[in-house]
């Protein structure tokens, strides 16, 4: 009876998660299971993220992973990255600069898989946070 039940629940449960590597991020890198993080440093809120920079940095020093940093008007933007995978962070720089030269065609659910995949989540996860994001932005 429990078997079913929990068999159950497993059907029910909602394909994709919208987060799902939020606050795992440094693990599942470690573990080689996520190729990149990425942080918004605020410039009015420059400790916000010292425990996630604390965490990171011992691995950074050893060469386990790779840090980048870019500044921008309002915050930075905090990459690390698995080494060989830094190919991500300079691809999400490039779209970057062309979003803010207004150099692009892309639509915001390209921009959306795009992301996903560069931060190593899978087509579900990333079609299931498409779906939800056009549900609560219905008039874009």
């Amino acid at each position: 009876m429990a078997k079913k039940q929990t068999a159950k629940r497993k059907a029910a449960a909602p394909k994709g998660k919208i987060k799902p590597h939020e606050g795992r991020e440094l693990a599942l890198m470690l573990a080689g299971k996520k190729p990149l993080a990425r942080f918004a440093l605020e410039h009015r809120a420059p400790d916000a993220l010292a425990a996630s920079e604390a965490a990171f940095r011992p691995h950074v020093t050893r060469g386990k992973l790779q840090r980048f940093q870019f500044k921008g008007a309002e915050f930075d933007r905090v990459y690390y990255c698995l080494p060989t995978e830094e190919w991500r962070v300079k691809l999400l720089e490039l779209i970057d600069k062309a979003l803010e030269a207004g150099a692009h065609d892309f639509t915001i659910y390209d921009l959306h898989r795009i992301d996903g995949a560069m931060l190593g989540y899978s087509k579900a996860d990333v079609e299931h946070f498409i779906a939800r994001w056009r549900e609560h932005h219905r008039d874009n």
